[in-house]
């Protein structure tokens, strides 16, 4: 998922639920019985840093741990673009009778409204947030973030220790044609039990949850709404801060409770996180010929063709612990920790394209970057795209460094020459991995 602005809480950070919790229902449903479907019914998340605009790419894998026929347990770890880790959940599933749509006539529904991603957004500032928050005073839709202006929420009650939010059901919440998807109540929890607990933070500084906990009791209709949300602060023990929270339908039948712990922390400024240097090995990879490609399929046969390009190397990024940086076009920027698997994984990649009728030009160079905003710079990074650009159709070349660093690896090199890069005084000995 894009690390959007139109997914901005009032902290500014960018909410995780609806990804996490989608997550887990997939590799669920994807281990579930024929016949039946799955509903997340708890899950539990342990932070360990925030996603913020400059996570650019989230991800989230998830792995069920027990899979069976009336309860599953499905593991989930969010990262951001460079696989720094960002929060991991433990979530609770139980199958139930999948719900036949094939013969469906739903119409599909119009707004009176753009589409969120056609909306313009500005958010308030954390401070400006807060200072509401802890003064108790009324709120107004220019308070709102992003995410819950999109979704209509509305503020009913900000009092010492207490919050309630009233969240409208539309077709836009929902993951099923007849439910409303469990991210969105957990989101609702969360933004619920903030409230509830910024107003015995003290000025300067913000809330940073370290443990919640959500319990899905009832899938929600969209005929069931809107939901009301209701938190208060039960426990307050030296800087920690407990708070529970509980969401009603409009029929007063209760369809969660959740829970969390927080703790006070400075007052972010804003500020993009100070760079962070590495050792990596660094993999530039492009389709030979994308533009003669382009000219003879046309539109719609190329973008097919690019698809399958992505998945194949997303494929083997994940198989050999790849982190992709960033996408181009038909070009992949990555980052590996380990330089053997760097070779196995770009041999796996022209390997499995091969097959499919497309050749790729690969070069790999392991040297120290640094790692900024979600993005890679430095000599070493400029080097690889340099060994890339020399490639011939088909090849795979790496740096000399590349080579003596998997000595003993099982890798097989054949010596490619020696080349003169623009804009490095030294002569450059590259080696090729044949196949």
């Amino acid at each position: 998922m894009a690390a959007s602005s139109l997914l901005l809480d009032p902290l500014q950070l960018v909410d995780l639920f609806m990804l996490t919790e989608a997550g887990a229902t997939i590799a669920g449903t994807a281990g579930a019985a024929p016949g039946r479907d799955v509903r997340c019914a708890a899950i539990s998340f342990h932070h360990q840093r925030v996603a913020q605009l400059a996570s650019q790419r989230l991800i989230a894998r998830a792995s069920t741990v027990h899979g069976g026929r009336r309860y599953s347990l499905v593991d989930v770890a969010v990262e951001d673009a460079v696989g720094r880790p960002l929060t991991r959940a433990i979530a609770s599933l139980v199958a139930i009778p999948a719900r036949d749509t094939s013969a469906s006539d739903a119409v599909e529904p119009t707004w009176p409204t753009p589409d969120p991603w056609q909306r313009d957004f500005a958010p308030p500032s954390i401070a400006e947030v807060t200072e509401v928050m802890q003064r108790r005073v009324d709120w107004d839709e220019s308070l709102l973030a992003p995410l819950h202006a999109q979704l209509g929420l509305r503020v009913v009650e900000a009092a010492p220790g207490r919050h309630a939010t009233i969240l409208p059901i539309s077709g836009w919440l929902l993951d099923r044609a007849d439910r409303i998807a469990g991210g969105v109540i957990l989101g609702l929890t969360a933004w619920t039990m903030g409230g509830a607990t910024a107003t015995f933070i003290p000025a300067g500084q913000t809330i940073t949850v370290i443990a919640q906990h959500t319990q899905l009791l009832r899938a929600v209709a969209p005929d069931d709404g809107p939901l009301l949300c209701q938190a208060r602060v039960t426990h307050q023990a030296d800087e920690f801060h407990v708070t529970a929270a509980e969401v009603t339908d409009a029929n007063g039948l209760v369809v969660a409770t959740a829970g969390f712990t927080a703790i006070a922390t400075p007052m972010r400024d804003g500020a993009p996180p100070p760079a962070e240097r590495l050792l990596a090995t660094i993999m530039f990879s492009d389709i030979v010929g994308s533009t003669a490609q382009l000219a003879e399929l046309g539109d719609e046969r190329w973008r097919r063709r690019l698809a399958l390009h992505h998945a194949m190397v997303r494929r083997q990024l994940d198989a050999f612990r790849g982190r992709e940086i960033s996408t181009s076009g038909d070009s992949f920027l990555a980052l590996f920790d380990k330089p053997a698997r760097a070779v196995q994984c770009a041999k796996a990649i022209r390997g499995g394209l091969r097959a499919e009728g497309i050749e790729v030009r690969i070069g790999l160079h392991t040297g120290e970057c640094e790692l900024a905003a979600g993005d890679v710079s430095g000599i070493a990074v400029h080097a690889a795209a340099r060994i890339q650009a020399a490639c011939a159709p088909g090849e795979i070349l790496v740096s000399q460094t590349v080579r003596d660093v998997t000595a003993g690896s099982g890798v097989v090199y054949e010596d490619a020459g020696e080349r003169v890069f623009k804009g490095f005084e030294e002569t450059w000995r590259l080696s090729s991995v044949p196949g």
